[in-house]
């Protein structure tokens, strides 16, 4: 079977995998209300104050390294 959405071009030195984006479907009324609701009982956050928490629990941030290091190099 085969699926429009999908190419693979082999023809150079590294195989290339293309994925058509989906047509974007209606949001139903009740989808609509749903996020409405659940916006209502979020209280609004700062991204960066949300990361620095999420950093604290979890340490995520230790795996980030500056560019300009030389391990930061990607070989071609």
């Amino acid at each position: 079977c085969e699926n429009e959405a999908v190419e693979l071009d082999v023809s150079g030195p590294k195989p290339r995998l293309t994925i058509s984006p989906l047509a974007s479907l209606d949001e139903p009324d009740s989808l609509k209300r749903l996020s409405k609701m659940i916006s209502d009982l979020l209280p609004p956050v700062d991204l960066t104050e949300l990361l620095l928490e999420i950093n604290a629990h979890t340490g995520f941030a230790d795996e980030f390294f500056p560019a300009s290091e030389a391990s930061a190099r990607v070989d071609a």
